[in-house]
């Protein structure tokens, strides 16, 4: 599962690598129809909520740790806005159709590769029975807000999105998305 990623540029930087495949499973068996791979557009809310996982306090009263929970990279959405990614995208840019919070233990890994990687590399599936019927168009990475549900949390923020193009989900299809999240490490 380990990655190279190489820029053109010396200076450290965020990065985002998307990629989605979808899949027909009409006969049991997966059958890859599409694949859509490109870089995603960090957002400024994402640049925050690193920068609040960072800080060393918080001010809120009696719980110094709330902003680096609710600053976490916590769950996936899929929409049905085609408008292209920018970085001043937030939580109310994607008109969402399914969220979905990631499992630590299996949809989320830290890949070290010194001298120049270090990312997160994070999955989702879109089973079968979700969004049937909806035209799917964009992704998007979230941090976790108030809460541990991403329906009902407060303050998430959009940390990564991407769109690609029309994709009319059935009910027997489902879609993976993969997410490759990281910082570029200036040489020495």
């Amino acid at each position: 599962m380990r990655s190279r990623v190489i820029f053109k540029d010396s200076g450290p930087g965020l990065f985002g690598i998307f990629d989605m495949k979808v899949y027909d499973i009409r006969d049991g068996k997966r059958k890859r129809i599409r694949h859509i791979h490109k870089r995603n557009q960090i957002t400024n809310q994402g640049r925050e909520g690193l920068l609040n996982l960072m800080r060393p306090e918080t001010n809120s009263p009696g719980d110094p740790d709330t902003l680096q929970r609710q600053n976490k990279v916590w769950s996936l959405s899929v929409g049905t806005n085609a408008t292209p990614p920018t970085i001043n995208d937030d939580d109310t840019t994607m008109t969402q159709v399914w969220r979905s919070e990631f499992n630590p233990f299996s949809e989320c890994q830290v890949v070290v590769a010194p001298p120049d990687l270090f990312l997160l590399q994070i999955g989702k599936i879109l089973p079968e029975t979700a969004a049937v019927g909806q035209v799917l168009t964009e992704a998007g990475v979230f941090t976790r807000g108030d809460a541990d549900d991403p329906y009902t949390a407060v303050g998430r923020g959009l940390y990564a999105r991407q769109t690609h193009p029309a994709i009319t989900k059935t009910a027997t299809m489902t879609i993976e998305y993969d997410w490759k999240l990281g910082i570029t490490i200036q040489g020495s």
